[in-house]
């Protein structure tokens, strides 16, 4: 028995040397290989924005935009805020909002040259229409438009986020406007339909009309927000536009008092500008009224014959189609501000989730409940001793409490711990404002990701909190920076070029 024991320790000596050699021999295989394959990675020296002419200013800020997206959707793996961001090769967008027989359709007829809108006092159209400028004329709906936009610089894939109702109230009109238009070759126009308020709350258009505004609100460069003099009040749509959608895009939208030539007299002008002021001052949450274009169709000949001062309605219309020719210079702007926006967004969510207790998972707890209720049969039918049973029980316990009650969610409370860890230095010299703003939408974020159908998705934002971070401050200190200076550089060259 000793000679087979020695010979079973010698064997099994042996081949534990073997393995052990076996494996010190492959990772040095794999190091040497690794070494021998190094490759120093090549600098690419940028050019300064002054030494670029007008395209490859257009192609560096497209390139920038992109590989700076491409990163944050790598980073949001569960797509929390990346999806906000404008595709950078997308058309400039001009959005018109507005109540029916607001002027909408002729505005856009005007704009174009032609007759693309159904014109009437009464809805003549239900759908978003995007109209761009083309080749050929050509009418698609929105089932083939957004299947044709997915993969391409069109930008308009999401829409199928919104369900088979709103594709089947979206639709795409191509027209070769020719060289007389005012709409500029690229400027997309998205007529909105017409905004309406409802009987009752059940009463929808069967898709989240506001949802889908804002997604055109953030791709848009310029929001016209159409009124009639007629009717200058705010719709229950209108309203919750204004409050909900428009509320952070203050700085692209311009609110639009159309059809100014039909009134009669001065009286008449002033009694509809002044209470569209005030239903706007019981809307808009700012003290100050945004100023107020006041303009009319040129279809409309009665204004030859109007008392009301005409030239100065015909310099605010002016101003209004400057506005939409600045589209494609204000398009990069507005990708820049949107990257910008949700590169916060995301470093608050990684910075908080960072600060966060660990705490066990729902299945984590099970276990171990069903480990503390074996321990406490195995020591009661064993016969231990009393203290062991009564520890043993405790445990099973407490597990299984925790998880009937779901302790595991996070809560308000601690979120705001969190918070006020991570941001300490901020909130210490009270420039919190924006940062405070900011939280009200991550937190609401958070409790979604940490509660999502029973899993704690917050936790995968923790693991890659310390990459995630560094990531996204390198990219607010280096990148942001140069992009917003080749963004100046090109609004320079523009300025010269017009001049």
């Amino acid at each position: 028995k000793a000679t087979v024991s020695v010979l079973y320790w010698n064997t099994m000596s042996k081949i534990a040397g073997a393995v052990v050699g076996g494996s010190a021999l492959a990772g040095f295989s794999i190091l040497g290989y690794r070494y021998l394959k190094h490759e120093e990675p090549v600098v690419v020296e940028k050019r300064s924005p002054d030494d670029l002419n007008d395209k490859e200013l257009v192609e560096e800020i497209e390139n920038m935009l992109e590989d700076m997206q491409k990163e944050m959707m790598k980073l949001d793996k569960h797509d929390s805020y990346a999806h906000e961001c404008i595709a950078p090769r997308c058309h400039p967008m001009v959005l018109l909002i507005g109540n029916h027989s607001s002027g909408k359709s002729t505005f856009i007829n005007n704009l174009c040259d032609g007759k693309i809108q159904e014109v009437g006092t009464a809805p003549t159209d239900d759908a978003f229409t995007v109209i761009q400028n083309g080749d050929v004329d050509l009418n698609e709906d929105g089932y083939t438009a957004v299947s044709k936009c997915e993969g391409s610089s069109k930008g308009f894939e999401g829409l199928t986020a919104f369900g088979q109702s709103f594709i089947q109230h979206f639709k795409l009109k191509v027209r070769n406007l020719g060289g007389h238009a005012k709409l500029q070759n690229g400027v997309v126009i998205v007529d909105s339909p017409g905004t309406i308020d409802t009987p009752t709350p059940e009463c929808n258009r069967g898709y989240d009309f506001s949802k889908v505004v804002r997604w055109f609100v953030r791709r848009s460069a310029v929001i016209l927000l159409f009124f009639d003099p007629a009717n200058p009040g705010t719709t229950g749509e209108t309203l919750e536009v204004l409050n909900e959608t428009l509320r952070d895009s203050t700085h692209k939208f311009l609110i639009v008092l159309n059809k100014v030539d039909t009134l009669d007299n001065v009286s008449d002008f002033a009694r509809a500008y002044g209470t569209l002021c005030w239903n706007l001052s019981k809307v808009l949450t700012t003290k100050d009224i945004p100023r107020i274009y006041t303009t009319f169709s040129q279809t409309n000949q009665k204004h030859e014959e109007s008392v009301l001062p005409i030239v100065e309605f015909e310099r605010a219309r002016e101003q209004v189609l400057n506005e939409i020719r600045l589209a494609p210079e204000r398009h990069h702007d507005n990708a820049v501000q949107t990257i910008d926006e949700v590169a916060k967004k995301l470093l608050m969510l990684f910075r908080v989730s960072k600060q966060t207790p660990n705490i066990p998972s729902k299945s984590a707890r099970l276990v171990a409940a069903a480990a503390s209720s074996t321990a406490l049969i195995v020591a009661l039918l064993k016969g231990s001793r009393p203290w062991v049973s009564v520890v043993s029980g405790v445990c099973a316990a407490a597990t299984a409490v925790s998880t009937l009650f779901d302790l595991e969610r996070m809560t308000d409370a601690r979120l705001e711990r969190s918070f006020e860890k991570a941001y300490r230095d901020t909130l210490r010299n009270k420039s919190d404002v924006d940062v405070r703003m900011r939280w009200k939408e991550v937190k609401a974020q958070m409790m979604y990701l940490n509660g999502s159908e029973g899993e704690n998705l917050l936790d995968q934002y923790k693991l890659n909190a310390r990459k995630a971070i560094a990531t996204l401050q390198t990219m607010q200190q280096t990148e942001l920076p140069r992009l917003r200076n080749l963004v100046e550089r090109r609004r320079r060259n523009l300025a010269a070029s017009s001049n």
